[in-house]
């Protein structure tokens, strides 16, 4: 019984972070400003590429391992 509490648990946590890393995937340049848009004067904000293509790799590996993670708690 406490097993099946510690997976409802562990799927609130992990769901919500499943679904800011497939935003990041989708938009890597609103979610590299998310939360940085206070730092600049003007409304025309545009991050490097390599911010870009870095943010969005980033996103995808945490995703893959955050995903494999999951899978291997829930089964096990």
């Amino acid at each position: 019984m406490e097993n099946i509490f510690q997976k409802i648990i562990y799927s609130i946590i992990i769901l919500p972070l499943i679904g800011v890393l497939i935003y990041s995937i989708k938009e890597p340049e609103k979610s590299y400003l998310f939360g940085r848009r206070w730092q600049y004067k003007n409304d025309d904000l545009e991050p490097r590429e390599g911010l870009v293509k870095l943010n969005k790799i980033l996103s995808i590996i945490f995703l893959i391992v955050i995903i494999i993670g999951y899978l291997a708690f829930l089964l096990l």
